[in-house]
Formats: C-alpha cells, sequence, structure tokens
C-alpha cells in the first residue's frame, strides 16, 4: 500500500503546483503540463525494466531500489534550475514510477495468503487514493509556507519507507521458492561439468565424482554452493 500511495502523491502534487511551477521556471503551463504526459509515457519502460530486475533479483530489493530512486528524483526535481531540466527529471520519475507499482504488486499477491488476497489487494489499491489525500493536505497547509520546492522536496521522504522494506520486510516466497529449484549446468573444457543448484545433489551410482564448493552468500542466496562432477 505505501508505494502506491508514494505513486499518487507525487500525482497530485504536481497537479496542485502546476501553476507555481510554470512562473518559477519562467515557462508556461500548458509547457510544465508535459511533466504529467511524460511521466505516464515512460511508466511502462520502468515496468519492463524493473520488473526484469525483479526476476533475476528478487522483489524486495528492486522494490526498495525503486523508492530510493524516486526519493531522489523528487529532491532532485524541487532543485530544478530550468523547465528543461524538471521535465527531464519527470522522464526518470516515470521510469522509476512504473517499476514500483509492478513489482509492488508482485511482491504483495506473492506474499498475501491465498485465501486473503482479494482483501489484500483492496487494501493494495486504496494506496493511491490515500496518496491523493495526503497530496491535498500537504498542499492546504504547507503549499503557501515552503512553495513547489518544498513539496517536491518533502517527496524524498519516502526513504524511509525503503530501509524498512530492506530491514524488516521479507522476501516473496513464491520467488525464493523458484530460485531453490533453479539448476545451471555450464560445461567446462576436459569432461568437467560444472553445476551451480539450489539444493544439495544426491549422490549418483554413475561413477561421478562431486566436490562441494561453498560460495559466499549474499543477496543470490539461493545459490549455497558449487558442484564440481567428474566424469
Amino acid at each position: 500500500m505505501g508505494s502506491w500511495t508514494v505513486d499518487g502523491l507525487d500525482d497530485f502534487i504536481l497537479v496542485f503546483v502546476l501553476t507555481d511551477v510554470a512562473p518559477g521556471l519562467k515557462s508556461t503551463v500548458t509547457t510544465a503540463s508535459l511533466a504529467i504526459t511524460l511521466t505516464l509515457l515512460l511508466r511502462p519502460i520502468g515496468a519492463i525494466i524493473f520488473g526484469a530486475l525483479a526476476e533475476r533479483f528478487g522483489r524486495k530489493h528492486i522494490l526498495a531500489l525503486n523508492i530510493v530512486l524516486y526519493s531522489a528524483i523528487e529532491v532532485i526535481s524541487a532543485r530544478s534550475p530550468t523547465m528543461f531540466f524538471f521535465l527531464a527529471t519527470r522522464i526518470f520519475y516515470g521510469i522509476t514510477n512504473g517499476g514500483i507499482c509492478g513489482v509492488a504488486s508482485a511482491l504483495t499477491m506473492e506474499t498475501a495468503p491465498q485465501r486473503s488476497r482479494g482483501w489484500v489487494s483492496g487494501i493494495f489499491q486504496a494506496g493511491y487514493p490515500t496518496g491523493y489525500l495526503i497530496a491535498a493536505i500537504l498542499y492546504g497547509v504547507l503549499g503557501e509556507a515552503i512553495g513547489w520546492r518544498g513539496l517536491f522536496a518533502l517527496g524524498g521522504l519516502p526513504v524511509l519507507l525503503a530501509i524498512y522494506m530492506w530491514t524488516f520486510v521479507k522476501e516473496s516466497p513464491v520467488w525464493l521458492e523458484r530460485g531453490a529449484s533453479k539448476k545451471i549446468e555450464a560445461p567446462l573444457v576436459g569432461g568437467v561439468q560444472a553445476v551451480v543448484e539450489g539444493h544439495r545433489p544426491r549422490d549418483r551410482a554413475h561413477g561421478e565424482i562431486q566436490l562441494l564448493l561453498p560460495l559466499p552468500s549474499g543477496h543470490v542466496s539461493y545459490v549455497p554452493h558449487l558442484a564440481v562432477r567428474i566424469r
């Protein structure tokens, strides 16, 4: 829900401050409104890029990275010196935004119990209007005091959500299970074959010698060892 909340927060902060951004950057509202178009156009690209990364490295870590990038771009947007620079930041924001929505959906639905996925999906979808509500409150209460730059700077606060996610949120069990069952075989020279697999290989009665070499642990936790078979 938090990921979609930050999505709605930025979308509507942008809508609220368009008439302030344009004169502040010596441009027109029509030009400033291109920021909305660029954000929407680049979302599918972000979904493809970060979706592929989430398949390779896991939902949790890629989603946390997404949120960090989102927060950084929000702060950079607040420092925009020109309209061209501001629109450029919206291009990168659109890419990261597309990643957040898809990866967050995957992590949530793969983690939630099957019997609870209906109402969990409802709560998840409620994140976007919640972001809208927060944006309206911030604009109404702080808009005049801190201006559009200050409102975008507040968009850097979700980085705290990324820290929480990296520390406390568990990886998708679906992704972990699939990773544990993968086996990658890479033939080497001299009849030696290296096998990277997610479980301890069974002894075979075919005269093979298996040497188990431990691999350093890291983010790819489903590869605990390297088995080298000498035929």
